[in-house]
């Protein structure tokens, strides 16, 4: 009896979490549906593991979960609750137009205004690119090796790709600013010696010589006597 009261319990702590979770999916789904605070065909930012996050965009929204596609080509189910407990960045709840900022470093030496001029022509020569609101360029900090500026720009269809257009839009700063003479900065460090260190040599003590076999033979002699 005392088995059957253990066992019988360990099923129903089973079957009551599995039910919460259920509900909760639920009740989440359902309150999904009344506040709309994702739709169908919106693009979220969602939490993928513990090395970082990625996006999609919704396809469906059910009562126990959400279908979302990734841009790897799969179908992702999401338990409803992550929407409602969780952190989600919806990147086209009013609109398509989604801005995307991308550092660049470029080297003390460099003329920032010229670099600016550049990384602005570079960012608006991607076709993806919206001319209004227009792309700027801005100067964040000096940083230990490096100017770091930010280029900020903005697109209207994420769904088609968002790290794409950061490769194409870095490609072509790489190659305007190599054309003209703008050095992409890298960390590096100078070593400045103010005063001569005074070296001091120590005279050794000399090295034993060593005894040729002669003299080896007589002291093993002089030991056996």
């Amino acid at each position: 009896m005392a088995a059957i009261a253990i066992t019988g319990g360990a099923i129903g702590l089973g079957i009551g979490v599995g039910l919460q979770k259920i509900g909760s999916n639920i009740i989440s789904g359902i309150l999904l549906l009344i506040t709309k605070p994702i739709r169908h065909g919106v693009v979220i930012v969602f939490e993928k593991s513990s090395t970082g996050s990625d996006w999609g965009w919704v396809m469906q929204i059910g009562l126990n979960n959400v279908q979302l596609a990734p841009r790897s080509g799969s179908l992702m189910l999401i338990p409803n609750e992550v929407f409602v407990t969780q952190k989600i960045e919806n990147l086209s709840y009013d609109d398509n137009n989604l801005r995307l900022e991308i550092p660049i470093g470029v080297a003390y030496k460099s003329d920032l205004n010229k670099a600016k001029i550049l990384a602005l022509g570079a960012a608006t020569s991607i076709e993806r690119i919206l001319k209004i609101p227009e792309p700027k360029c801005l100067v964040m900090e000096f940083g230990d090796s490096t100017v770091n500026l930010e280029l900020r720009v903005w697109i209207n269809d994420p769904q088609n790709g968002i790290d794409n257009v950061r490769d194409a839009v870095l490609k072509a700063v790489w190659d305007s600013f190599h054309a003209n003479e703008i050095e992409i900065s890298f960390p590096q460090r100078d070593l400045h010696i103010k005063d001569d260190v005074p070296l001091e040599i120590l005279k050794e003590s000399p090295q034993p010589v060593a005894k040729d076999s002669t003299e080896i033979d007589s002291d093993k002699e002089r030991a056996a006597d």
